[in-house]
């Protein structure tokens, strides 16, 4: 009991000792409290002399707790280590470290660690006085070394559940390095090609590749390799019974946080039935595109065998991967060459001067008369040379034949020989390619049979139809003239009895007002009097001026309508074609104040003087140019009426212009425009959108007429709904061919 207490004095004499010269030496002090690791000195005893706030935290005992303690009052479940740690410095001199320590506080929960370094504490002479103590916190780095274990636990674990499922998935499964260096495959690989990893792993797999393949396989994955992109293709693969089996294959990169490629993860799908059936399919399809095709030569060479012919030679050939196709026909027993696909200029130009030539100096016929198809799988058999298989052969470079017969009701009428380079036999559906191209060109032959009697029934039939057809046009012409004439000169002869009394009636009036004049001048009446009878008697006659004026006018109006309105075209003649549109548009503007009292409208004109003259038939083309110019007056003003009263000013233009050999009219009024669904009909007879009494619907069909069948020219129409109509209309210089009378 002494002794303990004895040691006790000791470890706290020796505490202020150290606290002592800790106070002399703030700076030390300082350090020694703020040091971001714990620091303590123990006595030989084990008793605390020294320690920071840092070391604190390993039991949770303050600094001042700690002094002068032992170990095993502090810490009692690290007194037998510590005590040993330090009885081994005392002894021997030397540092122990790494020593692991475990959180000792009771009032926390949470595991914390830490490291300790052990350093004997010497005095001036030498002698071991003390163990200083550091203490490094590394609780992060065990934590973070237990996730590390549990992932690497969880990783294993995963990597024997991929190889259980990659081994027993339907696909071959391999991994390889970031540089494409295989370093595993599964089970199915392996049972597959019946090697090893020791066979395969690396670039080795190349081993079991076709040799028609592996090279292009080759580059392309090691170009994938190389940029980091995904990889696919279609290759085959040797079994380990040496056949091989076609397998789409793809790989993918595996890239870690940074976007680097650390490994490769492929796969190899079977895809062998998938390439026969999609080959089955595409023979299939080519087959029926093919027969289509040929099905549309024939549509459009109803006259002509030769072009089926020619195509069901190039057909065949590149269907059957054929080396030469001929087609041959039996005209009146003589053998002739249809068609047939180039070899070279000297085994074509040997081809062809066996051609044309008798049935029975052809021997191939023979084998196929009875109508069955015939092969020849080798030209230099016995076979081949008995037909005369074997000098064609040598000639154009083939060495095996597949004959095709074509035949009728009447018997065998040509035939179709396809030949390759290789002796052997063809397959069966080529053999079936050729009996439905054998069957298309007799149904080609029979086409052309057909339809050279067709032709000649339907001729005449045509000439007869054509006749009709010109006279019903004809017919139709001349109602529709001769309609139009009839109402116009009903209208003009029913103006024209009344307009010729009221002319006459004023010439007359004119001349009694005169003789009036002359009987009151000498009558002596006073002089305002007669000054007022002078005034009345010039007014009355001004009056009378102005209505034989307008009269006249309306008389030149009428007769114009009449004149329109007779049957007869007039003349052919050359015209200023710039006067009579001019003419045109004044009269039907007189035309038009004439028929409603306060009429009126903007007249523009811009006439190319180089214009000149055209051979036309004038009063036709005076009729057109009158028909549009009314027609823009009756557009114009329904837009008028529209607006109600809205700022609008009713225009309609009138131009020309040279275009060399033609010349060109325009008609452009600012009205209500055309829709859509009346433009489409408005040159059709008959159709008007007027109502009842206003529009017989033939103005439009007969300038239609008149312009482009019986001038030869062309009628356009621009518009805008709401907007303008412009009529553009083309004429030729030169007279037209056919006659004002015969329009059709």
């Amino acid at each position: 009991m002494s002794e303990t207490r004895s040691r006790g004095a000791i470890a706290v004499k020796l505490s202020r000792i150290f606290n002592r010269s800790l106070a002399q030496q703030p700076a030390l002090r300082l350090i020694y409290d703020t040091a971001p690791i714990g620091l303590a000195v123990l006595s030989p005893d084990c008793r605390y002399l020294q320690l920071n706030q840092r070391l604190t935290e390993i039991c949770g005992i303050s600094v001042e707790d700690h002094l002068g303690r032992s170990v095993r009052d502090c810490v009692p479940a690290l007194a037998d280590a510590v005590e040993g740690i330090v009885r081994s410095i005392m002894s021997t001199g030397e540092p122990i470290a790494g020593i692991e320590v475990g959180s000792q506080r009771a009032d926390r929960t949470e595991e914390r660690w830490w490291v300790t370094y052990w350093h004997p504490l010497r005095d001036r002479k030498g002698e071991i006085v003390g163990v200083n103590v550091a203490a490094e916190e590394v609780t992060e780095r065990k934590r973070a070394e237990a996730v590390l274990a549990a992932n690497d636990k969880a990783l294993r674990e995963s990597e024997l559940r991929f190889r259980e499922l990659a081994d027993n998935i339907s696909q071959f499964a391999w991994t390889a390095d970031a540089s494409g260096w295989i370093y595993w495959y599964n089970k199915r690989w392996h049972d597959y090609t019946g090697t090893t990893l020791e066979d395969m792993q690396g670039w080795d797999w190349q081993k079991v590749h076709h040799p028609e393949h592996v090279d292009r396989v080759v580059e392309r994955i090691r170009r994938c390799f190389e940029t980091g992109t995904p990889w696919e293709d279609t290759f085959p693969l040797r079994g380990k019974d040496g056949t091989y089996r076609w397998f789409l294959s793809r790989a993918l990169p595996i890239r870690n946080e940074a976007g680097d490629v650390v490994r490769w993860f492929g796969t190899n799908t079977d895809v062998t039935e998938q390439i026969e059936a999609e080959d089955a399919l595409r023979v299939s399809v080519e087959r029926q595109t093919a027969t289509a095709d040929i099905l549309k030569v024939i549509a459009s060479s109803p006259s002509d065998v030769r072009p089926v012919f020619e195509a069901i030679a190039e057909r065949s050939n590149r269907l059957t991967g054929g080396h030469s196709t001929a087609v041959v026909r039996i005209i009146d027993d003589i053998v002739e060459l249809v068609a047939f696909t180039p070899v070279s200029p000297e085994a074509d130009a040997a081809l062809q001067a066996s051609f044309p030539r008798p049935v029975t100096g052809y021997p191939l016929f023979e084998l196929v008369r009875g109508g069955q198809v015939v092969e020849i799988p080798d030209s230099e058999s016995e076979l081949g040379a008995r037909t005369g298989a074997r000098d064609i052969g040598r000639a154009r470079g083939f060495r095996s034949l597949l004959l095709t017969p074509l035949r009728n009701e009447q018997g065998l009428i040509g035939l179709i020989s396809v030949t390759r380079k290789e002796p052997g036999r063809f397959a069966d559906h080529h053999v079936q390619l050729l009996q439905t191209f054998a069957d298309q060109a007799v149904i080609a032959i029979e086409n052309v049979r057909l339809f050279d009697q067709v032709k000649l029934r339907t001729d005449a039939l045509s000439r007869s139809l054509r006749d009709l057809q010109t006279a019903q046009s004809r017919l139709i012409q001349t109602e529709k003239l001769a309609s139009l004439g009839q109402l116009t000169a009903g209208i003009a002869h029913e103006i024209k009895n009344p307009l010729n009394f009221v002319n006459n009636f004023a010439s007359v009036s004119a001349e009694l007002v005169g003789e009036l004049r002359e009987l009151l001048d000498g009558a002596g009446i006073d002089d305002g009097m007669q000054a007022s009878v002078d005034e009345l008697s010039e007014l009355l006659q001004g009056n009378l001026e102005k209505i034989v004026e307008h009269g006249k006018r309306a008389d030149s109006i009428v007769k114009n309508m009449l004149l329109h309105s007779r049957d007869s075209s007039g003349e052919h003649t050359r015209v200023n074609i710039n006067t009579m549109v001019s003419e045109s548009l004044q009269l039907a503007y007189h035309g038009a104040r004439a028929e409603k009292a306060g009429f009126n409208i903007t007249l523009e004109q811009s006439l190319d003087p180089s214009a000149g003259e055209l051979e036309v038939y004038p009063q036709e083309i005076s009729r057109v140019l009158l028909n549009l110019i009314s027609n823009g007056f009756y557009a114009t003003m329904a837009r008028k009426a529209e607006l109600n009263g809205a700022a609008y000013e009713p225009t309609i233009s009138a131009s020309t212009q040279n275009l060399g050999d033609s010349v060109e009219i325009r008609i452009r009024d600012n009205g209500t425009g055309i829709p859509l669904a009346v433009k489409e009909r408005m040159f059709d007879p008959f159709f008007t959108t007027k109502p009842a009494g206003e529009g017989t619907g033939l103005g439009l069909s007969l300038s239609h007429d008149v312009i482009v069948k019986q001038h030869a020219g062309a009628i356009e129409v621009e518009t805008l709904p709401g907007a303008f109509t412009e009529f553009r209309i083309v004429l030729p210089r030169t007279a037209a061919s056919i006659d004002a009378g015969a329009l059709t």
